[in-house]
């Protein structure tokens, strides 16, 4: 969906990246997609919350 909206991202393979897992577990991610839109965090990826949160951090959607 972030592709889609042009909306830039970085994305983090916990399950290959050791930095990137140790950092999931430090703020407590329970599932995959954890998602962070500037202060925001989204443990899901429900379109409609999403959408929500980009809105709300200044991107256009």
């Amino acid at each position: 969906m972030l592709q889609r909206l042009g909306i830039p991202f970085t994305e983090y393979d916990v399950e290959r990246n050791r930095r990137a897992f140790i950092e999931f577990q430090r703020v407590g991610g329970r599932g995959v997609p954890l998602i962070t839109i500037g202060g925001r965090r989204l443990d899901h990826s429900r379109p409609e919350a999403l959408k929500r949160a980009l809105v709300e951090a200044g991107f256009r959607v």
